[in-house]
């Protein structure tokens, strides 16, 4: 299946079913424990994307880090959006109207792990602005880097994610497309938003803008037993020595202290992280987890230079 970045899906996914837990279960390969945040720029590419099959007409830089594209597909104009802040994610956006108002399509996430790569179209929706058009498309028309005010471009609010049309996995040696790639990301993605929804409800969350943070907070609070002893929080040290050997289950060669799976998660995500799927997904998607847990920070309070 070819995927296109630039066509909507006529169904989008309902805000609810990201309580839903779908767990994939089927055999992996337990991987390294360590700091998975050096590997994740290290994704390749499996998706033949449209992107590589259009023309691309222009490259305009902003001074906060914020890089477009303009890209031609079958006559028609689109434009290309990354972030030096966030370079897991590209969006792809309709092409400026007469007022500047462009309209958000499609999301692509890509990232690296230590066994392979996760990559995946999204559609979402949101609308964005860019003053001084004419000037914009001037610059792009010379074909070489130009830079821009930061306050020439803004997008107007969160964007809504939706579903999952396309996705590619490699792990190890094997490679995943298609209708069964789409479908074990999907799982993937709804355990993740649920698991991130989680992580926002917990008091004086910090806000985190890098990535090794992120995991360096997280982490030990997650996934305490992939952690040294040393550095284990208060919390887990108490359960863990007042644990009985019937409080763990033992899943992807670790066993998981349940008796802390029940002290901090709610009863939907027990089995999430006794069963070893949390891991699996930490280790493997890591940037999905920071991408999502930083959405609405992102995108919501000026950070990119909303309006």
């Amino acid at each position: 299946m070819e995927p296109n970045p630039f066509t909507i899906s006529t169904y989008m996914k309902n805000i609810i079913i990201k309580l839903q837990i779908i767990f994939i279960l089927s055999s992996l390969i337990l991987i390294d424990c360590k700091s998975v945040t050096r590997f994740v720029e290290a994704g390749g590419s499996a998706l033949e994307s449209a992107a590589k099959q259009t023309r691309k007409t222009g490259n305009v830089n902003f001074d906060n880090g914020i890089r477009i594209k303009q890209i031609m597909q079958k006559g028609k104009g689109f434009l290309e959006i990354k972030f030096d802040s966030m370079p897991y994610i590209t969006l792809y956006a309709t092409e400026p109207n007469s007022r500047g108002r462009f309209e958000l399509l499609q999301m692509k996430y890509l990232s690296g792990s230590y066994s392979g790569w996760n990559e995946f179209f999204m559609d979402i929706s949101g609308v964005g602005f860019v003053k001084d058009t004419q000037a914009l498309q001037q610059k792009m028309k010379r074909k070489k880097k130009e830079t821009f005010s930061s306050d020439k471009f803004a997008i107007d609010g969160v964007p809504f994610r939706g579903i999952i049309t396309n996705a590619a996995i490699k792990r190890s040696s094997t490679k995943i497309h298609g209708d069964r790639a789409v479908d074990r990301m999907k799982s993937r993605d709804l355990r993740i938003e649920a698991v991130v929804e989680w992580m926002h409800e917990q008091k004086d969350t910090p806000e985190f803008l890098n990535l090794e943070r992120f995991e360096n907070y997280w982490k030990p609070i997650l996934l305490p037993e992939l952690i040294k002893k040393r550095k284990r929080t208060a919390l887990y040290n108490e359960v863990n020595s007042n644990s009985q050997k019937t409080d763990y289950k033992r899943s992807e060669e670790i066993k998981w202290n349940h008796a802390y799976t029940e002290k901090i998660f709610p009863q939907d995500l027990y089995e999430l992280r006794d069963s070893g799927a949390l891991l699996r997904d930490w280790e493997e998607s890591i940037a999905l987890f920071y991408v999502y847990y930083n959405w609405e920070i992102f995108f919501n309070t000026g950070y990119i230079g909303n309006r």
